[in-house]
């Protein structure tokens, strides 16, 4: 979300047709990936971001919020468009983890079971 909204910020419009500001109004974006609930999280600059953005518009408080996002997306060293297939392989791990769970607890109640008196 930290890459989404700054590159929105700086201009970009293909974030949730450049609208990602209205859709993360606390801090987190509750959406769907893979057919499994996903919570994307902003760090506390993306915050200070939005609120900088909301608040004062064109204050120097909205310039140095942008400067402590940047130093945090530059760290990552990787823009949405990078680290949205990342985000989709977790999802995926995830999903088929849940899967496997299944599988085993049915393979599970299908052995015998073994009781052992003391």
């Amino acid at each position: 979300m930290d890459a989404c909204l700054l590159e929105t910020h700086l201009g970009a419009a293909d974030f949730f047709q450049g609208k990602v500001f209205s859709y993360v109004p606390e801090g987190e974006l509750v959406t769907r990936i893979e057919d499994i609930k996903v919570y994307l999280t902003c760090s506390n600059e993306a915050n200070r971001l939005r609120s900088a953005r909301e608040r004062w518009p064109g204050h120097p408080s909205l310039e140095e919020a942008e400067k402590n996002l940047r130093a945090v997306y530059e760290k990552r060293g990787k823009g949405a468009r990078e680290l949205h297939p990342e985000v989709v392989a977790d999802v995926q791990q995830v999903k088929q983890a849940r899967t496997n769970y299944v599988a085993a607890l049915e393979m599970v109640a299908g052995l015998p079971q073994l009781f052992l008196g003391a």
